[in-house]
C-alpha cells in the first residue's frame, strides 16, 4: 500500500511539473459568481428579463495583458440564450468609450452565438492590450426573450440598458452583473 502511495504521489507531481511549464496562461482579471434567478427579495430587484435589448456592464481589470477573453454565462438558464452582438472597448477617466479601442467580439469566429442552457461559453480572444485597474465597457445585444438571467444581483457598478422595453425601461440603469461574469487575460509567467 505504502508503495502504491508514493508511486501515486510521483506520478501526479510528474503530470504537474508538464503543465507548470506552460509559458503562457489564462488569468482571470475580473470576475462575478453566477447567481439563479430569483424573485425581489426586500431592497433587492427579481432578475431581470431581456428582449430586443443592449445593456453595456463596465468592469475593472484587476491585471493587464495583450489580449482577453469573456466568459458568458447561461448556468442558471432553462434555455439557450441567443446573443445577437458583443462589443467591448477601454475607457477613459470619464467613462467615455475611446473609440480606437472599440472592438467585436467573436464566438468561434462569428459575431453571433448561442450560449447552451445550464453552461458558460468563452469568447475567442480579443487582440487588445489592457493595462491593469483598467476600466472596460461590454455591450450586448441580445435580440430574444433571455427568461431570467444567471446575473449577480449585486454588481456594485451600475449597467445600462437600451432598446426595446421588456421588464425595464429603456435607459434604466441597474445593479446587477449580467450574463457576463468573467474576463480573462493572457498573462506570460517569466520562467523560473
Amino acid at each position: 500500500m505504502n508503495k502504491k502511495l508514493r508511486l501515486g504521489c510521483a506520478w501526479l507531481w510528474a503530470l504537474s511539473m508538464c503543465s507548470a511549464g506552460n509559458a503562457a496562461d489564462w488569468v482571470q482579471t475580473w470576475g462575478a459568481a453566477p447567481l439563479p434567478p430569483s424573485q425581489a427579495m426586500g431592497p433587492f430587484p427579481a432578475s431581470p428579463v431581456f428582449s430586443n435589448q443592449t445593456v453595456r456592464q463596465i468592469v475593472r481589470a484587476s491585471v493587464g495583458g495583450r489580449r482577453f477573453r469573456l466568459r458568458l454565462t447561461n448556468e442558471y438558464g432553462t434555455k439557450p440564450l441567443a446573443v445577437g452582438a458583443v462589443r467591448v472597448a477601454l475607457l477613459d477617466d470619464k467613462n467615455e468609450v475611446l473609440p480606437e479601442t472599440d472592438r467585436v467580439v467573436l464566438f468561434a469566429g462569428k459575431t453571433s452565438t448561442s450560449v447552451p442552457a445550464g453552461a458558460p461559453y468563452l469568447s475567442d480572444p480579443i487582440d487588445l492590450p489592457i493595462n491593469a485597474l483598467s476600466s472596460l465597457s461590454i455591450s450586448l445585444y441580445l435580440p430574444e426573450d433571455t427568461g431570467q438571467c444567471t446575473c449577480h444581483a449585486v454588481g456594485m457598478q451600475t449597467a445600462l440598458v437600451s432598446g426595446h422595453a421588456r421588464t425595464i425601461p429603456v435607459g434604466a440603469a441597474i445593479r446587477h452583473r449580467l450574463l457576463v461574469l468573467g474576463c480573462q487575460c493572457w498573462f506570460r509567467s517569466v520562467p523560473k
